[in-house]
């Protein structure tokens, strides 16, 4: 392996976290994720010398039309016993994997360049899910009846693109849902968290005038995230400057949460969930979450990599803590 400068590793790691952001990984075969990656790598790196939206469609039909045709599936068995054998990726299922790279990179990390990024912004598509599919279909519109797939796996060329203009009919229709929404990166972001997090519990509950945060035991806790540098290794480079995230002394002690010493916890960052540590040990008493934390796979990681990926650095931010599921959420 050649030796690479910090901003070439840089861009291997957010492509890298973008991949697991997606949650496909397990979706496909084992052998897959290099090729994966490395096409991911390969269409990142040509969308700084886009023109138009034109080019970048096409750009983006040519990564579909490849996965599609090079990427099978993980045979996997079904509730009922039966086993559903390996088969050919659909082009929504390649599109999902490139629209979150795209995410990650373009619209969380400014990349490749902050002004490149705020040209590319406008052109991204949503990262359409099947629970944001079946939202989209429920629209009183002959486009949205018009369309028969039930999961990303159903999703042709056709599909995706009248998908991606229910997105863009959403947006335009419903500005009191999605305000200060322009673009379908953005609206992306806020049906993620509306149909697959605590979001859509809230607004559930709000309308049946309940407090879920008191029923469920979820507390909303300040933090800052900080940082050093650090002579060990942590699975980035050496004298890289870690990050940590300290928890408000009063503001996690105001809430009785019965937890001591090392607490195992489940870190959610952006789409993605991590396993890492909540260390209640410290002579001073502030609560901390350890700089390192494991992926889905198992694998180690230095928490400074998803919150940089993610758009998070050094300051304040808000988590919440559930004492049931022990999961901390880092908000938006």
């Amino acid at each position: 392996m050649k030796n690479m400068n910090s901003d070439e590793a840089k861009h291997k790691n957010i492509i890298d976290m973008a991949f697991g952001f997606s949650a496909m990984t397990r979706v496909f075969e084992k052998r897959s994720t290099a090729k994966i990656v490395n096409r991911l790598d390969e269409t990142l790196s040509q969308i700084a010398s886009l023109k138009n939206g034109k080019e970048f469609q096409n750009l983006h039909d040519d990564f579909c039309r490849w996965f599609a045709q090079n990427v099978k599936t993980a045979e996997r068995k079904n509730k009922n016993g039966t086993i559903k054998p390996s088969m050919p990726a659909s082009y929504g299922q390649g599109a999902k994997v490139l629209d979150v790279a795209l995410k990650v990179f373009v619209h969380y990390c400014n990349l490749p360049s902050p002004v490149a990024a705020e040209k590319i912004k406008k052109w991204l598509n949503a990262a359409v899910d099947t629970k944001m599919m079946k939202h989209l279909k429920e629209m009183p519109n002959a486009e949205a009846s018009s369309i028969a797939a039930t999961s990303i796996e159903d999703v042709d060329e056709k599909t995706y693109a009248t998908l991606q203009s229910l997105v863009r009919k959403d947006i335009i229709e419903n500005k009191v849902e999605f305000p200060n929404t322009n673009y379908p990166v953005e609206w992306d972001d806020i049906m993620w968290r509306r149909l697959n997090s605590k979001d859509k519990k809230n607004k559930e509950a709000e309308i049946l005038g309940i407090n879920y945060q008191e029923h469920h035991q979820v507390h909303n806790v300040q933090a800052s995230i900080t940082g050093q540098t650090n002579t060990y290794k942590t699975g980035v480079e050496r004298g890289q400057e870690i990050l940590e995230i300290t928890l408000s002394k009063p503001g996690y002690a105001k809430h009785n949460i019965p937890w001591t010493g090392l607490v195992d916890i489940k870190l959610i960052i952006g789409q993605s969930i991590y396993n890492g540590k909540l260390n209640l040990k410290r002579k001073d008493g502030v609560p901390w979450i350890s700089s390192v934390i494991y992926d889905s796979r198992g694998k180690k990681l230095a928490l400074r990599t998803p919150l940089i990926a993610s758009g998070y650095n050094k300051g304040p931010v808000s988590l919440q803590v559930d004492i049931v599921k022990k999961e901390i959420i880092i908000c938006p």
